[in-house]
């Protein structure tokens, strides 16, 4: 029996794996607290799919809706339906009026869900996904070398 809630911490492991088999690979990061920020589809204990839920006012944003490979024909489209649907409740629930999110090309069939639920593709453009350890490690990095702007001497340099 599918059915569809929340994610427990319990489950980041099947929430990264889902999201390693659409390429996306993430190492380390803090997966507690799942719950309130992930939905999953469930056949028993097994995620069959996740979306990340990004509250917010006016804009809510569902992202990296994943979904397991071996689910295929109509057992995808209801599981895809399934999420998507009750993502889209939560939402409206929380006090947002509008959602958001990026549909990977390799979904045609969600782009064409979200367009016949009056979705509108805005543009295009590249997500990307950046660990924030190694992007605050890298900040004061420019072309890969150390800024060196700082000054020793006490005195102010124009």
């Amino acid at each position: 029996m599918m059915n569809v809630g929340w994610a427990r911490d319990e489950d980041a492991d099947q929430i990264k794996a889902l999201l390693a088999a659409d390429g996306l690979h993430l190492e380390g990061g803090d997966w507690r607290g799942l719950g309130k920020t992930w939905m999953c589809v469930r056949d028993g204990e097994k995620i069959l799919a996740c979306i990340a839920y990004h509250p917010g006012i006016p804009f809510a944003r569902l992202d990296y809706l994943s979904i397991d490979r071996d689910v295929t024909g109509l057992s995808k489209a209801r599981v895809v339906r399934s999420i998507l649907e009750a993502a889209f409740a939560v939402c409206a629930l929380q006090g947002s009026s509008f959602v958001s999110g990026v549909v990977p090309y390799d979904l045609p069939d969600y782009a064409e869900f979200l367009r016949k639920r009056g979705g509108q593709q805005i543009n295009e453009g590249f997500i990307f996904v950046a660990s924030l350890s190694d992007v605050l490690k890298r900040r004061n990095e420019v072309y890969g070398r150390l800024k060196n702007n700082h000054i020793d001497d006490g005195h102010s340099h124009t």
